[in-house]
This record gives C-alpha cells, sequence and structure tokens, in this order.
C-alpha cells in the first residue's frame, strides 16, 4: 500500500517534527526523507528512505556508495542519488574538520570520539600521527604507515622525525584493527 507523507499526522512528518523538535529527535529514515524531499510515484520518501537503510543498514556504509547503486533502488534517480551523495560527502568532511589544524584535544577520550569515525571504516590497518603544541592544539595529522589487513610495520624514526618538522609539544599515535577488533578507549 502506498501513503504520502502529507496523509501522515502533522507531527509525524519528518520536515515538521525536525522544525517542532529538532533534528537530533528524528529517525535516520526521516532524516534521510528530508534529503530526498520527495517520492516517486509509487513510493513515499519516507519509504525509499527505509528502504535505502534496509539495503545498507550500516550508517558508514552510506560513505562508501555510488551514484549507480542508489540509481539501482527503485525511485532514486541520478538527482536523488546526487543529493544523497553530496549530504553524505558535507558529513563526511564536517565529522572531519573537527579535528584539523588549530583544534584543542582536551582528552585522550575526546581524541578517541574524534578519530574513530575517520579509521574505523579503512580496510587496512592505519598508523596516524597526531601533533600537538603545549596547548594541546594540533599543529598536523599525518597517515604514517599504511599496512595489510592485520599490520602496520611502524618506524619510531618516522614518527619522531614529523614531530621535529612541526616543532610539537606532544604526539599522539592512533591505529585502526580492520580484522573486527574494537578501538580501545581510554
Amino acid at each position: 500500500m502506498h501513503y504520502k507523507i502529507k496523509d501522515l499526522p502533522e507531527s509525524e512528518r519528518p520536515r515538521e517534527k525536525l522544525e517542532k523538535r529538532g533534528a537530533n529527535y528524528l529517525s535516520n529514515v526521516e532524516l534521510i526523507a528530508i534529503i530526498l524531499r520527495t517520492g516517486s510515484k509509487q513510493k513515499s520518501a519516507l519509504t525509499l528512505a527505509q528502504e535505502l537503510i534496509n539495503k545498507y543498514p550500516h550508517l558508514a556504509s552510506l560513505k562508501h556508495l555510488t551514484i549507480d547503486e542508489l540509481l539501482n533502488i527503485k525511485g532514486i534517480g541520478r538527482t536523488k542519488a546526487i543529493q544523497l551523495l553530496a549530504t553524505i560527502e558535507l558529513a563526511v568532511r564536517i565529522n572531519g574538520a573537527v579535528i584539523e589544524r588549530g583544534y584543542q584535544i582536551k582528552s585522550p577520550s575526546e581524541c578517541a570520539e574524534y578519530i574513530a569515525e575517520e579509521i574505523k571504516q579503512l580496510e587496512q590497518e592505519h598508523f596516524i600521527g597526531i601533533y600537538l603544541d603545549a596547548k594541546n592544539r594540533i599543529l598536523a595529522k599525518k597517515v604514517l604507515f599504511k599496512g595489510t589487513l592485520t599490520r602496520a610495520n611502524v618506524s619510531p624514526i618516522e614518527v619522531f622525525k614529523e614531530a621535529l618538522r612541526h616543532g610539537c609539544a606532544s604526539i599522539i599515535v592512533v591505529h585502526n584493527h580492520p580484522s573486527g577488533v574494537r578501538l580501545h578507549r581510554v
């Protein structure tokens, strides 16, 4: 059965819900429906969004989608696919922008929170150096080594060479476990 969003009670419509309660009260499906703006002749924007989430249940996997993969979902045309990919890319950039030059890292757990999103979807081990000034502001962030699925060979010389190059007061080193082992939280 096909329903239209305008047939829903006003309090259940995604746009109105966002306006009254805020974006953080919406489900992923509702947020995607707003991005899509409209449905197709057969499906509402909510139905299309639900199909997308059913096909790709892990939000992080959305950032790897291509236009062609989105076009395979009946009701999503080229324009909707481009809108989705642009929005996803903007979200990725916003997330990455947090840990840029000048950003102050106040605790190890804060660093873990910000870097986790960047490294958790990598398919090979990465060893990253984050170089800080005396006030724990980021001077630079650099992928020092890329390894395999299970290992990254790290040379301390390279880590410290970068530290000297940036004149940092402290270093944070981070690496991921693409084999599925979870990040250690500090």
